[in-house]
């Protein structure tokens, strides 16, 4: 992990972030993704034991097999469509991005307040 083997163990609970003086901390970081985790279990733990405890006890017979292959199903298509998905969005958005850029400096460059780089 390059950001532990330059700035030590104490980028892990320092939380400043000065590009200019190099002095970089991961906490704020760090704080959000675990806090974002202890969310979501927070929700899915209750949920699944809800859905489990629904499936084995209460639903009948002929629900039971059709409903767990229901969830299985969309909790591994959920996971396949994220992970194809999430680069294709960043991906999209970079473009996006470029073509604003290139198109403020047009702009810029047709009411003359940018000068056209010169070769």
């Amino acid at each position: 992990m390059p950001a532990l083997r330059e700035y030590g163990l104490s980028f892990l609970w320092r939380s400043e972030w000065d590009p200019v003086q190099e002095k970089f901390g991961g906490l704020v970081m760090i704080y959000g993704t675990l806090m974002t985790s202890f969310i979501a279990l927070l929700i899915a733990v209750p949920v699944s034991f809800g859905i489990a405890l629904f499936l084995t006890e209460l639903s009948p017979a002929w629900l039971k097999r059709p409903l767990g292959i229901a969830i299985v199903g969309g909790l591994l298509l959920s996971q396949l469509v994220t992970l194809y998905t999430t680069p294709v969005i960043y991906l999209y958005m970079e473009r996006f991005s470029e073509w604003l850029a290139r198109r403020r400096e047009q702009r810029a460059l047709r009411d003359g307040s940018l000068q056209e780089p010169q070769a």
